[in-house]
């Protein structure tokens, strides 16, 4: 499981909520080596009060040491979750986690394996490419590399876009990564066009100056207007998807829309 920064975070934040020994134990089981964590006088604390020696570590760790740690959680959710009070700080934090993996290609799926037991599954929603960075964090190093004006506003909206996504804002989650599309298209438009006395802000014309320009061809300028206008139809979801699962097609089609442009962008500066 490659997931992204975000994930990590949220998984962070979940295992804040339990002791520095048993946090110590869990990462070490799987090959982590929180070494200030083993040292750390207080093994009862709550690990929240020492949340940069966890954060730092899942980080930096390989995929596989990470999808072993929400392995164990999948497997062993109810244990988990009876140790922390009051457990509806846990499930917040579980299924915010959770709403990530989603954005991220995972689907979570609970197994009920008897009448009182049960396990949790990630189950990939979309083929996976070892060894390929999540495209959301590679295209934030990538805006942030390009220069163009109103990069921070940019790298903003995508990160509103997944919140409203985890808060089941799902009109939001559209109307701001649609935001950051069409702010990379007019920026890299106005970079293009020497003189701004007549320039066009409207979508469609900047995608259309990007074309004049010899930025992108005419097959490519079609693939991005049409991605915008299927984004552009909000929550209006298509038979056989329902609104969760066709907001994150759309949010998805727009980081890779996003991405291609920004790394063109990158190359031909």
């Amino acid at each position: 499981m490659n997931i992204s920064d975000r994930s990590k975070y949220a998984l962070c934040q979940l295992l804040e909520l339990f002791s520095v020994g048993k946090i110590d134990t869990l990462l070490r089981k799987y090959g982590l080596q929180a070494e200030e964590l083993e040292n750390y006088p207080r093994r009862d604390m709550q690990i929240g009060d020492v949340p940069v020696l966890v954060r730092d570590e899942i980080l930096q760790s390989p995929p596989p040491l990470i999808e072993n740690v929400l392995k164990e959680f999948g497997m062993k959710h109810n244990s988990f979750r009876q140790d922390v009070n009051p457990r509806y700080r846990f499930d917040q934090h579980w299924q915010d986690l959770c709403r990530n993996l989603y954005l991220d290609g995972y689907r979570v799926e609970k197994i009920s394996e008897s009448s009182w037991t049960y396990r949790y599954e990630f189950i990939p929603i979309e083929p996976q490419i070892d060894s390929v960075e999540p495209v959301e964090d590679d295209l934030t190093k990538e805006i942030r590399r390009s220069g163009l004006p109103n990069s921070d506003d940019i790298c903003r909206m995508l990160d509103e876009s997944a919140q409203a996504f985890c808060g089941e804002d799902f009109t939001g989650c559209l109307a701001k990564t649609r935001v950051a599309l069409e702010t990379i298209v007019k920026e890299m438009a106005k970079s293009k066009q020497g003189d701004l006395d007549d320039f066009d802000e409207r979508h469609g014309a900047s995608i259309a100056s990007l074309r004049k320009s010899g930025c992108i061809d005419e097959k490519e300028e079609s693939c991005l207007t049409g991605a915008y206008g299927l984004i552009s139809k909000g929550v209006h979801t298509p038979v056989g998807l329902n609104e969760k699962e066709f907001v994150r097609l759309g949010r998805n089609l727009s980081l890779n829309c996003c991405y291609f442009l920004i790394k063109r962008f990158n190359l031909d500066r």
